[in-house]
């Protein structure tokens, strides 16, 4: 039976996006693709911020980065510099306009406002169900938000929701300071659970403002909107302002693993693939990383075996694991424990391990920043979490 396409790509956000550019790229002749999307447009919707610790193909979206930023606690206040893996701004507009631009070939096919209803698969071939028509193909990479039931398999197992509502405003006072980004203020209200608010400052009248909160469930829409009120009226004087853009997001931050291979050619990518760091949420680079591995496997002809990359060693697994049992049980301590890491280690050795890059030496020094007890405490109580196949 003649297949459609190569290669079908569910999904044209961050993680389909980014793998097309890496097949694109990498494969010389690139394969066939078709990605599938039921948005028809492709508006700023999210911002992705991470540190330079890693290359990527987008770094000419990059449209802010900062060398200096803050984590505040209790009224005590850490500033952490690099110069050299600088804190990078990528809004979702300039990400997709500049991967579209790559894409833009006649070996690919964008199927906008079109729903993937069914993926199945025959020895031969995968064969992908839309609202509209049914394709053949000899691979599929699904990035749609997973399935997941409505508890954990095993109940030791923790589900915590990163989830924010940001407002980018203009103002007419010159009130943000444009060269250090406060990463986390923990000194507002805690009764919701872990929260902190962000603020990232384009000019000294710009400003991305975040409320964010690691909790179980979500809070009621208006919500948001009353802490950020607040927040800007607290810290920076402000009653009125220009709203420039509004977004809302959410990020699971689970112990359990996803499923990474779905079938025998429907592989898992992006959140559905295990994307974002447990303990941060942190996406764009694992993302990046991944993409690039798998055009790699193509590239050398071996996906034929089926062994898709891991998206990050064990022992950070191990690590990530055991920092969100604890923070989970005692919800009370996260803004210390993430202060305390900030204060405690370098720049260099912190950031190699939020963003997954980091060695054994640097593991052993977060571990010592950390409060040695407790952490082995939690080791031994979230045992069941942790002693298992990643």
């Amino acid at each position: 039976m003649p297949l459609d396409t190569e290669i079908i790509i569910l999904g044209a956000g961050c993680a389909g996006l980014s793998l097309a550019v890496q097949f694109q790229q990498q494969l010389d002749p690139p394969p066939t693709l078709t990605i599938i999307d039921p948005k028809t447009s492709f508006p700023r919707d999210r911002t992705w911020c991470f540190w330079d610790v890693h290359p990527h193909p987008f770094r000419h979206s990059v449209r802010h980065t900062w060398d200096r930023w803050s984590v505040h606690q209790s009224g005590e206040v850490v500033v952490q510099k690099d110069s050299q893996m600088r804190y990078q701004y990528l809004p979702s507009d300039a990400f997709y306009e500049d991967a579209r631009a790559i894409l833009d070939h006649p070996n690919v096919t964008f199927l906008m406002g079109e729903t993937a209803t069914d993926v199945k698969e025959t020895e031969t071939y995968a064969e992908v169900h839309t609202d509209k028509q049914t394709l053949r193909c000899k691979w599929v990479f699904d990035s749609r938000p997973p399935d997941l039931p409505a508890t954990p398999n095993n109940p030791k197992d923790i589900r915590i929701l990163q989830h924010f509502k940001g407002i980018h405003i203009k103002t007419q006072q010159e009130v943000f300071d444009p060269t250090c980004v406060r990463l986390m203020d923990f000194d507002v209200d805690q009764s919701h659970g872990i929260h902190f608010l962000y603020v990232l400052p384009f000019s000294k009248t710009e400003a991305l403002l975040e409320a964010t909160f690691f909790t179980p469930q979500l809070l009621e829409k208006d919500a948001y909107d009353v802490i950020l009120k607040q927040y800007a009226e607290k810290e920076f004087g402000l009653t009125q302002w220009e709203l420039i853009h509004e977004e809302f997001g959410i990020i699971p931050m689970f112990t359990e693993p996803f499923s990474r291979e779905i079938g025998k050619r429907i592989v898992g990518i992006g959140t559905r693939g295990g994307a974002p760091k447990p303990s941060t949420g942190y996406a764009f680079l694992p993302i990046q990383q991944d993409a690039e591995q798998i055009a790699k496997i193509f590239k050398e002809g071996a996906q034929g075996k089926r062994d898709w990359p891991a998206l990050r060693t064990k022992r950070n697994t191990f690590l990530d694991r055991v920092f969100l049992s604890y923070i989970a049980r005692h919800p009370d301590k996260a803004p210390g424990i993430f202060f305390r890491l900030f204060k405690k280690t370098t720049p260099q050795t912190l950031l190699r391990f939020l963003s997954d890059t980091g060695t054994l030496a640097d593991d052993l020094r977060i571990m010592t920043a950390m409060p040695k007890w407790p952490l082995i405490l939690e080791t031994l109580l979230s045992h069941q979490i942790w002693w298992r196949h990643s």
